[in-house]
């Protein structure tokens, strides 16, 4: 891949803060230097903004580009991958871009580390992970690097399907299990193998796949955050997560039913764009029975307003599962807090005016 100038980015409106970002990531795809005077003022620039209300998808792309093609210094490196807070969504097209740095050997190992640790703690943000799949035999390959194994099983751990099961795989996990003795993360994706596939691990292996923890994350905290901040993007991305509050019902005893939206599939919402479809989904409209939640597991997507799995025990069970491997509670946790918000605005004034109309 070439050094040459990056993508240019038209950033939407961001508060009042557009112009200083815009022109903070135009100085770090056009700067030719590898460590350049004025970085660290620009890089403030964009940690102030990211923090605070979190990064758009354009910038997001240009950064990580910046990052993983190893034009600056690791330290700025270092720095711009730990300020990739997302506000929306993560473009799928950045992390491949950033996995085919990785092949050309220019980013440092710790870059590529961060890098990984990174694209875990975004995983559930990103638009689409369909070319993402079609790239587990290349991020298999990172297996065999010492630093990157244990986050590369945690990927692979969350990419796994049944046709990605291979005999030769199973081999090469258990020939890096002889000679770096019982890793847990090698044990994990070698019992979720063994799920899928249990004719080809051979091997003794008790449990359940584990969990892997990523509370560590320094990403983590601020993502919740702003993802719990009310959506703050909504005005500009109604298509992406529709929380426009019903018409309240006079009978109190129908308003919870009404409140609680209906199950709906993101990628069936018409007014999605494409780029953030999925293909290859289970429709969450025809979810009705256990045995296709457990058929159809690794192609349900969480549907377009998370407070619609409180109307189905059968989302409700894969929450559940996935809880600890996805922000699902912290979306949740949002919608909760609109929903109480809802509350307290319909028993405002109008509570008040009924209490006075009583009063003689």
């Amino acid at each position: 891949m070439e050094r040459g100038r990056g993508p240019s980015v038209r950033l939407r409106e961001v508060g009042g803060d557009s112009e200083s970002l815009q022109e903070a990531v135009e100085y770090f795809i056009t700067v030719k230097e590898k460590n350049p005077p004025e970085g660290n003022l620009h890089l403030e620039t964009i940690e102030g903004i990211a923090f605070e209300k979190g990064l758009l998808p354009d910038v997001i792309e240009a950064l990580l580009d910046v990052a993983m093609s190893a034009r600056l210094v690791d330290r700025l490196n270092t720095r711009i991958l730990k300020c990739l807070i997302p506000a929306l969504v993560v473009p799928e097209n950045a992390v491949t871009k950033a996995i085919s740095w990785m092949c050309t050997r220019k980013p440092s190992i710790n870059i590529q580390v961060l890098f990984i640790k990174w694209l875990l703690a975004v995983f559930d943000l990103l638009n689409s992970k369909e070319h993402l799949h079609s790239l587990y035999g290349i991020i298999f390959y990172y297996l065999q690097n010492d630093k990157l194994c244990p986050y590369i099983c945690h990927l692979l751990y969350l990419l796994t399907k049944k046709e990605n099961v291979k005999r030769f795989r199973v081999k090469k996990l258990i020939d890096l299990q002889s000679k770096m003795g019982m890793q847990t993360h090698l044990v994990a994706l070698l019992l979720l193998y063994k799920i899928h596939a249990p004719e080809y691990v051979s091997l003794t292996l008790s449990g359940k796949p584990k969990n892997f923890n990523a509370s560590s994350s320094p990403w983590k905290k601020a993502i919740e955050r702003i993802q719990n901040n009310g959506y703050r993007q909504l005005s500009e991305t109604q298509s992406l997560v529709n929380l426009i509050e019903p018409p309240m019902r006079k009978k109190k005893r129908k308003m919870h039913q009404e409140i609680i939206p209906n199950i709906s599939s993101a990628a069936h919402m018409t007014e999605l764009p494409r780029s953030l479809i999925q293909s290859k989904t289970f429709p969450l409209e025809q979810l009705t029975t256990f045995s296709q939640l457990l058929q159809n597991f690794d192609w349900i997507e969480f549907p377009a307003q998370m407070g619609s799995v409180l109307r189905s025990s059968l989302l409700l069970h894969y929450i559940n599962w996935v809880k600890d491997d996805s922000h699902s509670s912290v979306w949740i946790s949002g919608w909760l807090k609109l929903f109480r918000r809802s509350l307290q605005t319909a028993k405002g004034t109008p509570c008040k005016k009924r209490r006075n109309s009583r009063s003689f």
